[in-house]
């Protein structure tokens, strides 16, 4: 068997089928390990990965009907609100005429003090006068 016999490809695959064969096992193994590396490089495997993935929509879910039950709530706490802000300006009114009213009775007290000197003034004014018969009481 001659060199220029394995160079051709009469008879057989020879050096160069040979050869490329050679480099398409390596190339298929090198992509098999690339492919395997994977998961040792992320440390997950797919299967983890899925459940990790399976576990995140189920806590989207749970948030989503969370969050849905908060927005069916939202029409009554913006009624609430105005109720609130309502209650708020009826306070301020109302504490604005309990000034007027305690203003009001404070003058009223001051006015029955003077009442009661004025009354007391006349009974001593009025226990001085002479009485019908004309004379002085004392």
């Amino acid at each position: 068997m001659s060199f220029s016999d394995m160079m051709s490809s009469g008879r057989g695959p020879g050096v160069i089928g040979m050869v490329m064969a050679l480099i398409v096992l390596l190339g298929f193994g090198l992509l098999f390990m690339y492919a395997s590396d994977e998961t040792e490089r992320t440390g997950q495997s797919i299967e983890s990965v899925i459940a990790g993935q399976a576990k995140d929509i189920e806590s989207q879910k749970s948030s989503i009907i969370f969050q849905g039950q908060k927005l069916d709530q939202a029409p009554a706490r913006v009624a609430n609100a105005k109720e609130l802000a309502k209650l708020k300006r009826e306070i301020q009114a109302l504490k604005g005429s309990s000034t007027d009213l305690s203003s009001r009775i404070e003058a009223g007290k001051a006015e029955v003090t003077l009442g009661v000197k004025a009354l007391a003034h006349l009974r001593q004014v009025k226990a001085r006068m002479p009485d019908s018969t004309g004379d002085f009481r004392v």
